[in-house]
């Protein structure tokens, strides 16, 4: 038998994911809470309550109440029960283990949403998508949707440049495979007609290849894809058409805006494509 104390068995659980059960010697609830939390995210992404802002809250909201449940859980189990019998993972390298183990899987499932769940959040670092999406917006994308759909004019698409390892860019949709592209003193013209672009600003002065590009045919199997900022922006007119391949998900919401100061009069909202 062992001697367990409650504050060790609430604070152990901030050490690692599920480490406060072991210690209280409840090795199944441990391995029932990663499963749990994981299916969560599992339900999360395939039923798409996550894309919807208010689903987003609602998790955070249930993810919090299970993490502050597990913590006072742990501690009753300890103070109904002072002493435990000594299992064999109640060693201190066990508990090294468990807690670096914890960080990785964690940290495989993190990186695996996209995958496994079909969505990912992002924060916006720059203002190259001004003002549809500005620097500081906290958006969710469905990774899933152009696996079953086309991109379409308009579209809002995350997308991944090579070389370029973990960093996913945001831009509009404008030209799909075969579309004639050239923008001419700031307007676009996409087969030979001007397209109206009431979401596109034009902050500073446009010069050279920023205010006047191409003309270009998008290639097979890719998209032309200019930031709504055409000032400030390193888009498709710099690195050229984006392969389909390449294309990570498209931005369905945005659920919260922080930059200096949380920006209220930006979410919840429902971000729609535009321009089709």
């Amino acid at each position: 038998m062992r001697e367990i104390g409650p504050v060790r068995a609430v604070l152990f659980n901030l050490l690692g994911f599920g480490l406060g059960y072991l210690y209280v010697g409840q090795i199944r609830l441990a391995f029932a809470l990663i499963a749990g939390v994981v299916g969560l995210l599992a339900v999360a992404g395939w039923s798409r309550l996550v894309f919807e802002p208010l689903g987003v809250y609602g998790l955070g909201i249930l993810a919090a109440g299970i993490a502050l449940f597990v913590m006072i859980h742990c501690g009753l189990i300890a103070v109904r029960n002072r002493s435990v019998v000594a299992h064999v993972y109640n060693r201190w390298w066990f508990y090294a283990l468990w807690v670096v183990g914890s960080f990785f899987f964690s940290e495989g499932v993190y990186w695996s949403r996209p995958v496994l769940f079909g969505f990912e959040p992002f924060r916006i670092p720059s203002s190259s998508m001004a003002p549809t999406i500005q620097r500081g917006d906290y958006i969710m994308t469905d990774t899933w949707y152009f696996d079953r759909a086309d991109p379409q004019h308009g579209d809002l698409a995350a997308f991944r440049v090579p070389g370029d390892v973990g960093v996913k860019y945001l831009m509009r949709v404008v030209g799909l495979p075969g579309d004639r592209i050239e923008i001419r003193d700031d307007m676009l013209i996409r087969n030979g007609a001007a397209i109206d672009e009431p979401y596109v600003q034009l902050a500073g002065g446009g010069v050279g290849s920023l205010s006047n590009f191409g003309p270009v045919i998008v290639p097979a199997g890719s998209y032309f894809v200019p930031g709504d900022n055409r000032h400030n922006a390193r888009d498709s007119r710099f690195t050229g058409s984006v392969e389909r391949a390449l294309l990570h998900g498209r931005v369905v919401h945005r659920w919260f805006a922080y930059d200096e100061s949380i920006r209220w009069e930006r979410f919840p909202q429902r971000i729609e494509s535009a321009g089709r």
